[in-house]
């Protein structure tokens, strides 16, 4: 299982409680990603940002790949700012804008810049008298966000968060905090996972329940003010599920029209 399945898992068995959850019970590599108590069908994705394309037919990728080399030099630095306090950790989103040094040598120095003033400017936030949700600009194209983590359902701190700052989403043209990037990735999301049932051959009667599962790295699980409208790629999915990546006891679900 990579990462992304493992929280989708976890979410299946510890937070639903389900017995009886196979990983790819057709084999490697195959659909889908979950039986669950033989009779509903889980696929895992993650919902990343994906490039807005005016072509038809050509996929979108997916907008992570300076801004994935710089969410690591960041989140390598991150343990080394302590524990939470009062159990209380804080996401650390980074937003990389184009252009960045294209030479290797000056996209290292760049790194280490934005290094250095995450330390500094992390720091400060964590010794301030007061902490709130903030933005923070590192330089003309990277900008920080901080925003305050949670606590599980009991009321205890996540056993996942075990640092003052948690690494969140990193990309490289995030688009917004917006409920209409949300809805245009989940466009994108669904139509790929449609596209990869349709291509199994699966009858849809032969399991009475059809699920998908993203590891939501836009809203990060939270409830959103969103209804996928009836122009949505036709799915015949009966549950989409946004899951926290960092808390698999939080998870939110997108309301469906009725099939048909």
């Amino acid at each position: 299982m990579d990462d992304c399945e493992t929280v989708v898992y976890n979410f299946l068995a510890q937070r639903l409680g389900f017995k009886n959850v196979v990983y790819e019970p057709n084999g490697p590599h195959s659909f889908p990603d979950f039986l669950v108590e033989n009779k509903i069908v889980v696929e895992a994705r993650r919902l990343n940002q994906n490039e807005a394309l005016s072509q038809p037919g050509i996929r979108p990728r997916g907008l992570e790949g300076v801004a994935t080399k710089v969410r690591d030099t960041i989140q390598r630095l991150l343990p080394s700012l302590g524990p939470p306090l009062e159990g209380v950790s804080w996401y650390v989103h980074v937003e990389v804008r184009q252009p960045v040094p294209a030479g290797e040598a000056d996209f290292r120095r760049y790194k280490r810049r934005i290094k250095n003033a995450v330390r500094q400017h992390l720091q400060a936030f964590r010794d301030g008298p007061k902490q709130n949700p903030t933005t923070i600009p590192l330089s003309d194209n990277c900008v920080l966000k901080l925003d305050r983590a949670g606590q599980n359902h009991d009321g205890t701190p996540w056993k996942v968060c075990q640092n003052y700052f948690v690494m969140g989403v990193c990309d490289s043209d995030f688009g917004g905090w917006t409920k209409l990037e949300l809805q245009r990735n989940l466009k994108i999301c669904i139509d790929q996972k449609t596209v990869r049932w349709k291509a199994s051959r699966i009858p849809r009667t032969k399991y009475d329940e059809w699920w998908l599962a993203f590891i939501d790295l836009i809203n990060h699980g939270r409830e959103a003010d969103i209804k996928l409208p009836p122009e949505v790629p036709p799915h015949n999915w009966d549950k989409i599920i946004l899951i926290n990546p960092l808390n698999y006891t939080q998870a939110s679900e997108i309301p469906l029209y009725p099939r048909g």
